[in-house]
């Protein structure tokens, strides 16, 4: 407790902060009186709590999206067709209705489509494997006796483009989700699946130690703090644009977008930057995700929060949300 806050007065003595990387368990905690409040972006568990009926929800679905990460820096994905391959296979449909229960809207690119900013021109790519077939083989006749680093394997084996698939865990939902995307990949891809902790799923997105991964980032209020994530000059041996990719048209638009003062004029640069990156194959977007911050019958005060001149705050930006205001009864 800090008894010099200045942000108005604090009701709670302490607030636990309880670790629980799998969502069905988190949910459940919640539901028997073990936790007080939750955020998920589950949609399986946002159904769950948005139905029950002692259950207080604050939902978010203007911010962050939901992604495949590709790293564009060694084989096999430094290669466009290998990224385009990736793509097409990719089972979209499926992943939206069976994991995404068509709660999630689906997504084409970092902006909803209610930004100023979304490009309509733009469309995610995928359930297209009658592309991929051709795309493999060129690639695999080329460069296929290139070593794919992460793995310690050639780029092809047997006609297929080897990769290895990273994505958190322990999780019910990831797991779905990997076994869901094998089988639009299986036919040309020998996936090898790492299921690291989430801290060490970050740390090896920042040190390139990856071929995909499975992500969520991006939709920020303000675009322009999602630029780290984007620019070339983020590349590195520790690096925050995580694809390594480099786009010197694409820095050229943001830059575009930072210098001017007038929002309608940075319209058509972060149209650009979207356009930049679909064109680039380093992100296959699945949906926009819906966040719930969800609250005990006996939480108060969530969005209570204001300036020290008592404007009203946002309640709440994606899974994040004011604990300063808070305060529970009986």
């Amino acid at each position: 407790r800090n008894d010099d806050w200045w942000g108005g007065e604090v009701f709670l003595d302490a607030v636990e902060f309880v670790i629980v990387t799998d969502t069905e368990t988190r949910t459940d905690l919640l539901f028997s009186g073990d936790l007080q409040a939750m955020h998920t972006l589950s949609p399986t568990s946002v159904d769950e709590l948005t139905k029950a009926g002692d259950i207080q929800n604050v939902l978010d679905e203007t911010g962050e999206e939901n992604f495949l990460m590709l790293n564009s820096e060694v084989p096999p994905f430094n290669d466009l067709r290998a990224r385009q391959a990736l793509t097409f296979a990719t089972p979209l449909e499926n992943y939206r209705t069976l994991i995404g229960l068509g709660l999630a809207r689906p997504a084409d690119q970092m902006f909803i489509p209610e930004s100023i900013y979304y490009n309509p021109d733009v469309t995610q790519e995928g359930d297209m494997p009658e592309l991929v077939a051709a795309l493999v083989a060129d690639y695999c006749a080329e460069r296929g006796a290139e070593e794919n680093p992460i793995l310690g394997t050639p780029a092809c084996t047997d006609g297929k483009i080897n990769m290895e698939y990273q994505v958190a865990a322990p999780s019910v939902v990831n797991d779905r989700a990997a076994d869901l995307f094998d089988q639009g990949w299986k036919e040309f891809f020998n996936v090898t699946f790492d299921r690291p902790p989430n801290d060490q799923s970050i740390s090896d997105s920042i040190i390139g130690q990856y071929n995909v991964v499975s992500w969520n980032q991006l939709g920020e209020v303000e675009p322009a703090i999602d630029r780290v994530y984007l620019i070339c000059s983020s590349i590195g041996a520790i690096s925050l644009n995580f694809p390594r990719y480099c786009s010197e048209a694409r820095d050229a638009s943001i830059n575009e977008a930072l210098a001017s003062t007038e929002r309608e004029d940075r319209i058509p640069a972060w149209q650009s930057v979207v356009q930049d990156m679909h064109d680039s194959y380093t992100y296959v977007f699945l949906d926009h995700i819906k966040w719930d911050n969800a609250f005990a019958e006996n939480v108060h005060g969530m969005c209570d929060h204001t300036t020290p001149e008592g404007t009203p705050l946002r309640c709440t930006t994606r899974g994040g949300t004011w604990v300063s205001s808070v305060w529970l009864s009986e």
